[in-house]
């Protein structure tokens, strides 16, 4: 064989064998990247929503109010 040809087949196989391994680290880092996308989906789901925490303080805090009839009259005595 010439030289020109076992350097074509040398860097033929480089790229095979390249290939398989870049494939072996992918699905390595494939699987930590979906646990973390499982975990970001699983702490989203359990935030509560805005809307809701505002209407619940509005809530709250209507309860708190005293009436105004009722500061008058505890005033007047």
């Amino acid at each position: 064989m010439k030289v020109s040809e076992l350097e074509a087949q040398g860097s033929q196989e480089g790229t095979s064998n390249g290939a398989e391994e870049t494939g072996c680290n992918v699905e390595e880092l494939e699987a930590p990247l979906k646990a973390k996308e499982q975990e970001i989906h699983s702490l989203r789901s359990q935030k509560p929503d805005a809307e809701d925490l505002e209407s619940e303080r509005y809530s709250i805090w209507e309860k708190l109010q005293v009436p105004h009839s009722s500061i008058t009259l505890f005033l007047c005595f």
